[in-house]
């Protein structure tokens, strides 16, 4: 049976990749799809098409340093927050999310429905299920996922919308919260809820003041990992040892190493990522355009993670310029069980991002835009539906017995009434009491402290 065979972590890159055979799907679900685009396999190209996107997106900030996000849980979250989008909304949001070809939708409708969703949320189900399933007790290895679905209790969503979601995603429905009489306390159950979900690793992904009486809608995506390798780094030789910076400076770091790791698999590559001749790589001579590949399964090989290094310490902008989901599976396609002696940073981080600025650069700016965005698929109650913010929190830990990381999306939805205007006497105003017919300013006054006025 086909399954999943890898979870790539590259340079703080998590992505996944699969060779996914048929899935099932609702009715007319499969019918809608190109010869061999099952769904899982539509979901896994738009997942790491948008793992690459965002990765390079981030990268090119020169001050943007250390890097680590969860593409996965990113790419889920805005998907179901796709299902509820209309028009232009939509067609920015499936692009952004790298959406394929073959889950393009034609006929009459097609401008307000641009995308087969059905596709994506069957494939990214059955890509889920197989993580669980594939989770081995025995190799110590747990993948766990979670969604869910929060709505303020006045506020009526789409039962179709809700019923999508609970079917692919299993948000259990939609939970009933008190935004707009208690927003502080919705914060906290929901980031009571991610903390539960990840184990206790991950904290506030909701900050203070991110929920508030405007707040309609929260929707929730959550991954948890954790395996160990096939053979522990011995910590006893863990030592401090030199880490080469892209400026020619070294510092010192703790290097877990394993001299002779016989469960990896290996490859080096030159120039544009052609496979370098046996005994013509050589990490000491500087200036090439060399790259080493090593992947490092899990125990129960059902994960694993995949390293690249540049042979020259400033060469990873170019590695980051080839790389595609494409280059990526051709590389790992061609690397070779060998014996390898393994020198690995022990490393921990911890990474937070408000994600409505990067996905608004990346061509998704109207579903951030009051009176332009379309959430007309996801509403049952009147009035405008956008994007407040997504935000996204990770941890990872990398250490001589295996791996722990986890990661949280929320994204927030706001109701802008009237269309998208919204108009708020939340803060110090001026007033008056005029004659209508003539124009005559009866009174006038401000208000800066509405508490002294009670």
């Amino acid at each position: 049976m086909a399954h999943l065979t890898r979870i790539l972590i590259l340079s703080g890159l998590v992505a996944l990749s699969n060779p996914l055979g048929t899935v099932s799907g609702q009715t007319n679900d499969l019918l809608t799809a190109e010869a061999g685009a099952q769904p899982a396999v539509l979901a896994v190209q738009a997942g790491n098409s948008f793992a690459i996107d965002f990765y390079k997106h981030l990268a090119k900030d020169e001050s943007a340093g250390n890097l680590f996000f969860s593409p996965y849980s990113i790419s889920t979250a805005m998907t179901m927050v796709q299902e509820g989008a209309r028009g232009q909304t939509a067609q920015e949001i499936g692009n952004v999310l790298g959406f394929p070809k073959a889950a393009r939708r034609t006929g009459p409708d097609s401008q307000l429905i641009p995308w087969q969703t059905s596709l994506i949320h069957t494939g990214l189900a059955e890509i889920d299920g197989r993580l669980v399933q594939h989770v081995d007790p025995q190799a110590q290895a747990q993948l766990i996922t979670a969604n869910a679905l929060w709505v303020e209790k006045t506020y009526g969503l789409s039962p179709n919308y809700v019923n999508t979601l609970s079917q692919h995603y299993k948000t259990g429905g939609a939970f009933e919260v008190d935004f707009i009489g208690d927003a502080e306390a919705q914060r906290q159950r929901i980031n009571q809820w991610v903390l539960q979900q990840t184990q206790g690793l991950i904290e506030d992904l909701l900050p203070e003041d991110s929920i508030d009486d405007q707040t309609r809608a929260v929707l929730t995506n959550t991954i948890y990992f954790k395996a160990v390798w096939p053979e522990s780094f011995t910590k006893a030789i863990t030592h401090k040892a030199d880490f080469h910076l892209a400026d020619g400076k070294k510092i010192q770091t703790l290097t877990m190493t394993q001299p002779k790791a016989d469960w990896c698999r290996y490859g080096a590559f030159i120039a544009q990522g052609e496979v370098a001749p046996k005994g013509e790589f050589d990490l000491r001579q500087p200036g090439k355009d060399g790259f080493q590949v090593l992947e490092m399964p899990y125990k129960g090989e059902t994960t694993s993670m995949l390293l690249i290094v540049p042979q020259d310490p400033a060469g990873l902008s170019r590695i980051e310029s080839l790389l595609t989901p494409e280059a990526i599976s051709q590389w790992a396609g061609q690397l070779e069980k060998e014996t390898v002696s393994i020198y690995l940073p022990k490393f921990k981080m911890q990474a937070e991002y408000k994600l409505k600025e990067h996905l608004s650069q990346m061509g998704m700016s109207s579903a951030f835009a009051p009176g332009k965005a379309d959430f007309t698929g996801m509403q049952a109650s009147p009035g405008a539906l956008c994007v407040g913010e997504v935000y996204h929190k990770t941890f990872l830990d990398v250490n001589e017995v295996g791996t722990t990381a986890a990661a949280a999306t929320a994204v927030r939805m706001i109701e802008m009434s009237g269309g998208g205007l919204s108009f708020q006497a939340n803060r110090p105003f001026l007033f008056m009491i005029r004659d209508n017919k003539s124009g005559t300013i009866l009174f006038m006054g401000r208000v800066t402290d509405p508490s002294k006025l009670q």
